[in-house]
């Protein structure tokens, strides 16, 4: 699997959230209690940035309606809206970079082949 290097894990201290662009996509980065995670940057609701929201604990809200999204999981805390796959990225205790798989190691449901 080949992965690609999106941020230096100094740039995201617990509670921060980052907006990157992989390979043409917007993603969320955030740093939940010194554990990295990655999802889709568009609300499924109406598109809105989630990176322009606010992150309590581990939900990222939408800031234009306020729906809540588990940036561990990608799962939507509204039945009506449509979850994300959490994508594919890793760090090591010891790494100071954090790292995504390309997308085209990505499989359905956005985890690794």
């Amino acid at each position: 699997m080949e992965f690609v290097r999106i941020a230096d894990t100094s740039e995201l201290v617990p509670g921060q959230m980052k907006c990157v662009q992989v390979e043409g996509q917007d993603i969320l980065l955030a740093n939940v209690g010194g554990d990295y995670y990655a999802i889709g940057n568009r609300c499924t609701h109406l598109g809105g940035s989630l990176c322009e929201g606010s992150l309590a604990s581990a939900v990222v809200a939408c800031p234009g309606m306020g729906h809540g999204f588990d940036v561990r999981t990608g799962q939507a805390l509204s039945a009506q809206r449509f979850s994300y796959s959490r994508r594919p990225s890793r760090t090591r205790s010891t790494s100071r970079y954090w790292w995504m798989a390309r997308r085209s190691s990505w499989c359905a449901g956005g985890e690794f082949q």
